[in-house]
């Protein structure tokens, strides 16, 4: 079902704030949830097979996206790194900046504490 395989699951009562994270490519759904609470901004939830947002009501500030993450390579053990033209690169939140200093990208790899490799 939706809930097998989701990216994220927010029970009963559970609160979940996700910021600038991609979502992608689940077996389920992207988050699910029944009943908690979620607040979500600058985000890319995208091809979760069982739906994107399923028992959550999607942001509506227009700040997050549902486009093709475009990583090097998705294929596990897969390389999660943004390929050039990711809609993700610089589409974080903007109160964070990459460590090269341009705005935030979306994803393990942004941000000002993004992983370094």
């Amino acid at each position: 079902g939706a809930i097998d395989g989701a990216g994220a699951w927010v029970g009963p009562s559970s609160e979940l704030t996700l910021t600038s994270s991609i979502v992608s490519s689940n077996t389920g759904s992207g988050l699910a949830g029944l009943g908690g609470s979620f607040t979500g901004r600058y985000n890319n939830l995208y091809g979760n097979t069982g739906g994107d947002y399923v028992g959550l009501n999607a942001p509506t500030d227009g700040t997050s996206i549902a486009l093709d993450p475009m990583f090097v390579a998705p294929v596990i053990p897969g390389d999660w790194h943004l390929a050039d033209g990711s809609p993700s690169i610089d589409a974080g939140s903007v109160s964070a900046t990459d460590l090269d200093g341009s705005p935030s990208d979306q994803g393990a790899y942004g941000g000002p504490s993004a992983w370094l490799e």
